[in-house]
């Protein structure tokens, strides 16, 4: 019997699952193998601006970069409240006799309103650092930013630290403004639920419902900031053409997308 389980080539369970598990490992390998050379590869084609290194954290890290909804639901439960609290309460009407209470308590609730996000957005970027630095491990900052292979067309002459100071700058910007439409609206309307209806319907629907040629030209809006791959990786437009953005331009857009921001200010404290 054990002579023809033989020629049969019939062999035990555990004998299976030991050539299964060398079979495997022999799979990983190679792919490992092919993945190290891909990336020689590509480092050759420009070894002056291309570091060999692992990239599954860092592309893990910016691939995230995408609409963040921590931000926002925390912006939509918080901001409302710096000028709704007043206008449920109605004492704005006994501010408004108070000898700060034009300047002054407008000025300073903006001033905590835009505190807010920096502080929520500093949490949000070391948060993700943190978890994918010890899920992957993220090293080598100071390597060139096309060191990553989903860099390769980037125009930003970088470092990797110098791109992550970019995205932070990116995120900063949208919540800020973010925040800045939110006071404007409640200001304007009142309500904590009507505040947060609009700032919903002006700043984040056009993510989704506009194309993106238009979408990040929308100085006067947050959204093109809280949905940042575009800025970070380019985006293909409708006549089949690759759009990036340097450096220089996306530091024009935030000087303008600052100015609007000084006007909403200044046109709700016209209306307080």
């Amino acid at each position: 019997k054990a002579g023809l389980m033989e020629f049969e080539g019939s062999i035990t369970f555990d004998d299976f699952r030991q050539i299964e598990k060398d079979n495997v490992q022999k799979i990983i390998r190679l792919e490992s193998l092919e993945l190290i050379t891909e990336q020689v590869e590509y480092v050759k084609e420009d070894s002056a601006r291309r570091y060999l290194m692992y990239e599954n954290g860092w592309n893990s890290f910016f691939d995230s970069m995408a609409m963040d909804y921590f931000i926002i639901f925390w912006l939509l439960v918080s901001i409302p409240m710096i000028f709704g609290s007043d206008y449920d309460t109605e004492m704005y009407r006994i501010n408004r006799t108070t000898a700060n209470g034009d300047g002054r308590i407008y000025f300073g609730r903006v001033f905590i309103g835009s505190l807010f996000p920096v502080v929520i957005t500093l949490f949000s970027i070391m948060e993700n650092l943190f978890a994918m630095h010890i899920k992957y491990g993220l090293y080598n900052w100071e390597y060139p930013l096309q060191s990553l292979s989903i860099f390769k067309n980037t125009p930003w002459n970088c470092s990797i630290g110098d791109a992550v100071v970019m995205c932070f700058v990116l995120a900063l910007t949208g919540a800020v403004f973010f925040s800045v439409v939110i006071m404007l609206s409640s200001v304007l309307f009142k309500k904590n639920l009507y505040a947060i209806i609009v700032a919903v319907a002006v700043c984040l629907l056009p993510a989704f419902m506009l194309k993106e040629e238009i979408f990040y030209n929308l100085a006067f809006l947050p959204a093109s900031y809280m949905h940042k791959q575009g800025y970070i990786f380019g985006y293909t437009d409708m006549n089949g053409n690759e759009v990036v953005y340097g450096m220089a331009d996306i530091f024009m857009r935030i000087c303008v997308s600052a100015v609007f921001m000084a006007l909403y200010v200044l046109a709700g404290f016209a209306v307080y």
